[in-house]
């Protein structure tokens, strides 16, 4: 379609203010974009550090101890998959790892 088309530019004449406030027409590309620039640079703001020196360091006690898994974790964990789903990374079917559950415990 847009290879039928006569006119290939995507963006039409803009109309824009100059400095003084005066209205004018904008036809060519880079002027287009320096009005876009101008636009868009009025409407976002620039972003301030956030109280980042105020931060105050913390001392986290936490133990990481080891996971314990049982059998019957596992067999657990195994018989509640939803077969239905498709494989994971893995590439293993839940279905496979379903119906062979007691094998693998």
């Amino acid at each position: 379609m847009n290879s039928k088309r006569i006119n290939k530019s995507n963006i039409g004449d803009l109309k824009t203010q100059d400095a003084s406030g005066n209205d004018i027409i904008v036809k060519e590309d880079k002027d287009r974009a320096e009005v876009f620039g101008k636009y868009f640079s009025s409407v976002f703001t620039q972003e301030t550090q956030l109280g980042s020196n105020n931060l105050q360091d913390r001392v986290v006690n936490y133990i990481n101890e080891k996971p314990v898994f049982t059998l019957q974790n596992i067999l657990d964990k195994l018989r509640n998959l939803n077969i239905t789903k498709s494989p994971g990374p893995d590439l293993l079917h839940p279905r496979v790892l379903y119906e062979i559950r007691r094998e693998l415990v």
